[in-house]
C-alpha cells in the first residue's frame, strides 16, 4: 500500500489520497504498467496557501506545444523525458495537474494519449520507449501503428471566454475546445476514459470516489457550482 501523506492544502490531501488509492486499485486490475509518482507542491503566496499535484520532469520545447497535440513525435517526446503520470497496461499515457489557492481550485490538466501501438502485448521487463523504437525500426512500422486522437480536459479560471470556456475538452486538434460544463476530478476523469475507450475491461466504478471541487474565480466572485456527470 502507498504510504499516505499530510498536507497543509486539505484539498491537495483529499484528492491525493483518492489518486492513490484509485490507482492500487488499477494497479490491482492490472491495469497499469508504470505510475512515475505525484509531484506535490505547498507554498504561501500574498496570505493565500497554494497547492500543486503534477508530474515530474516537466519538459519545454516544441514537441510540447499545441501544435505538436496528437503528432507521434509529441508522444515520443512525453515518453523519452518520462513526463507523464503513468502509463496504462497498452502503453497509452496518463498525465495530470491540478492547482488551488486556497480551498479552490484554479486550475486542472488531464491528458490521455491512446497507445499508437496495435496489438501489443507489453513485456514489464522492458521499457516502453524500447518497444516504441522497435515499432519505428521497423521498414514497415505505419502497418503497425493504431493512431487516435489524444483527450485533455482543462480547467482555467482565469482564462473563460466563449471561444475558450474555463473547463473545456482538447481532441483532434489542438484548437478544438469543446466546452465542458465541470472541472473533473482524476476519478472522474478516469471513468470516462475507461468507459469510453476501454468499455471491455470490467471496473467497478464505485470504487472511484467522485470530488465536488470548489470553483470560485480568483477575484472571489461566485460561480455556479460545478456539478459533476
Amino acid at each position: 500500500m502507498m504510504k499516505r501523506k499530510n498536507f497543509k492544502n486539505k484539498q491537495i490531501e483529499i484528492l491525493n489520497n483518492d489518486i492513490l488509492n484509485t490507482i492500487e486499485y488499477l494497479e490491482q486490475s492490472k491495469l497499469i504498467y508504470y505510475f512515475s509518482g505525484l509531484n506535490i507542491q505547498e507554498y504561501q503566496k500574498d496570505g493565500h496557501k497554494f497547492g500543486e499535484i503534477s508530474w515530474y520532469n516537466h519538459v519545454g520545447g516544441r514537441l510540447n506545444c499545441g501544435k505538436s497535440f496528437s503528432t507521434l513525435d509529441q508522444y515520443e517526446y512525453i515518453l523519452k523525458n518520462n513526463s507523464y503520470t503513468l502509463t496504462l497496461f497498452d502503453g497509452s499515457i496518463i498525465r495530470i495537474s491540478f492547482k488551488f489557492k486556497d480551498n479552490i481550485l484554479i486550475s486542472s490538466s488531464q491528458l490521455w494519449w491512446p497507445s499508437p501501438f496495435d496489438n501489443i502485448d507489453i513485456d514489464p521487463e522492458l521499457e516502453l520507449i524500447d518497444y516504441y523504437d522497435i515499432y519505428k525500426s521497423d521498414k514497415e512500422w505505419f502497418k503497425n501503428i493504431k493512431m487516435r486522437s489524444p483527450v485533455r480536459i482543462d480547467y482555467d479560471s482565469a482564462n473563460d471566454t466563449e471561444i475558450h470556456p474555463a473547463s473545456h475538452m482538447h481532441t483532434q486538434h489542438h484548437e478544438c475546445r469543446i466546452k465542458v460544463n465541470k472541472p473533473l476530478c482524476f476519478n472522474a476523469f478516469i471513468s470516462f476514459i475507461f468507459k469510453n475507450f476501454y468499455p471491455y475491461k470490467s471496473l467497478d466504478y464505485k470504487n472511484l470516489t467522485r470530488r465536488n471541487f470548489n470553483t470560485k474565480n480568483l477575484n472571489d466572485k461566485d460561480k455556479d457550482i460545478i456539478m459533476y456527470i
